[in-house]
């Protein structure tokens, strides 16, 4: 290699290195901004209460309040994306949407304390499941799946589970039930079970 060919390679090399240099730096400014993005739509979905704000009977009262408690810790965080004032009235209209259901859970509670109310569940395949809301708490709720004696029913945010007797889970979501990794189509009454009436 001349003395020539030498100069041009460690030109190129520069050359080589100032490009790879330059992409890792874009690179790195279009993972800024979308980590940017991420964050502010991240912030713009703890304000957004509309998911949690219209009752649902998969979508229990305490864990509507465990996601507006969630946001309204999350949102503190977006002071860079909201102003104070912005961030304050948010606070105050999660706050507005958990009293009002504490306030539908109060009426549950003295509902299901007169009554032991249940509700029934209509499902193509599984025998008849019936879900019993306890008379004394109303956060404990059972599953009872034809004859077979009733079982804790969990709740969460779109859907509730148990394991039956037998060990094997179900899941009830607001169309369908999935059982031993079969789904089977149908719903959940918010009809009180006749013999709750008597």
């Amino acid at each position: 290699m001349t003395s020539a060919d030498a100069v041009y390679k460690e030109q190129q090399d520069e050359i080589d290195a100032a490009k790879q240099e330059q992409e890792a730096a874009l690179a790195r400014a279009e993972a800024v901004k979308q980590d940017k993005q991420r964050h502010i739509d991240n912030c713009k979905s703890y304000a957004d209460t509309s998911d949690i704000s219209t009752p649902n009977w998969q979508k229990q009262p305490y864990a509507r309040i465990t996601q507006i408690s969630s946001k309204s810790q999350q949102i503190k965080g977006c002071d860079d994306v909201f102003s104070a004032a912005e961030i304050a009235a948010k606070l105050d209209e999660h706050k507005a949407l958990e009293d009002a259901i504490r306030a539908e859970i109060s009426g549950e509670v003295r509902k299901a304390a007169k009554a032991g109310q249940s509700y029934e569940c209509k499902f193509k395949g599984p025998a008849k499941i019936v879900v019993s809301i306890d008379k004394d708490d109303v956060s404990l709720r059972y599953l009872t799946i034809g004859k077979a004696d009733p079982v804790r029913y969990f709740v969460g945010n779109i859907s509730g589970s148990a394991k039956t007797a037998e060990g094997k889970k179900i899941t009830i979501y607001d169309d369908h039930a999935e059982l031993d990794g079969k789904s089977y189509r149908g719903s959940c009454s918010t009809e009180p079970n006749p013999k709750d009436r008597l």
